[in-house]
């Protein structure tokens, strides 16, 4: 078993960012070109071209560690849940839009967390308290028992 296990997705991944994000793009420069005022526009056309691009090479990186399970989204959102609070792990389908109103960093009605960026399946833990924590990643049969391989008996 190696020191850490690391599963890295970008929001680019996900069939709906791939979409709307080039599209968002194509709006700005037609509404920057059909102003005419260069000048006016010039650093809010900047910033939002800069703000979606950075949006769409949002990473979502999950490091399972000997001690925690690491979870970072786009440099910004971080949670660490510490193994010895993981009463089991499993690989299991879910509905994204359904349970969590989508991808990303989400709470559900009933509680849950998920980190995801895409698909609709997730390595679950469940925590001491009962609560569930959704994890996503391109292998999440190799994060479920990456996961498993570290908690503690």
């Amino acid at each position: 078993m190696s020191n850490s296990y690391t599963a890295t997705q970008y929001s680019y991944e996900q069939p709906i960012v791939s979409v709307v994000v080039p599209l968002t793009l194509v709006s700005l420069v037609i509404v920057f070109i059909a102003t005419g005022d260069a000048t006016a526009y010039m650093w809010t056309m900047v910033l939002s071209l800069l703000l979606v691009v950075a949006l769409f090479f949002m990473p979502l990186k999950i490091e399972v560690t000997a001690h925690q399970i690491r979870v970072r989204l786009a440099w910004v959102f971080h949670r660490d849940i510490d193994l010895a609070d993981v009463v089991t792990v499993q690989q299991r389908e879910y509905h994204a839009l359904r349970q969590f109103g989508g991808w990303g960093w989400r709470i559900g009605r009933d509680g849950s967390r998920a980190y995801t960026v895409k698909g609709n399946d997730a390595a679950v833990v469940t925590l001491r308290d009962g609560a569930e924590v959704y994890l996503g990643a391109r292998d999440t049969h190799a994060l479920a028992q990456a996961i498993g391989e570290r908690v503690p008996t």
